[in-house]
């Protein structure tokens, strides 16, 4: 499995939910935080975004999700 730092750019699985099918969720990093989100493809003309789920936080820092 990857680390966030690795999915940086990457496009999930998750359709944006202000802007709809086509334009999916990608990995992104605060450049003065580094906390990871996940962000619209369709930047800057839709800036939804939202928190990483917490499974991957967790896998992120070595500990598996009960649901996993």
């Amino acid at each position: 499995m990857k680390t966030l730092a690795e999915m940086v750019g990457e496009r999930v699985e998750k359709s944006c939910p202000e802007c709809g099918v086509g334009h999916r969720l990608i990995v992104r990093q605060n450049s003065h935080t580094l906390d990871y989100f996940l962000g619209c493809s369709n930047y800057p003309k839709c800036k939804y975004t939202e928190e990483i789920p917490e499974a991957w936080l967790m896998r992120e820092q070595g500990q598996a999700a009960f649901w996993d």
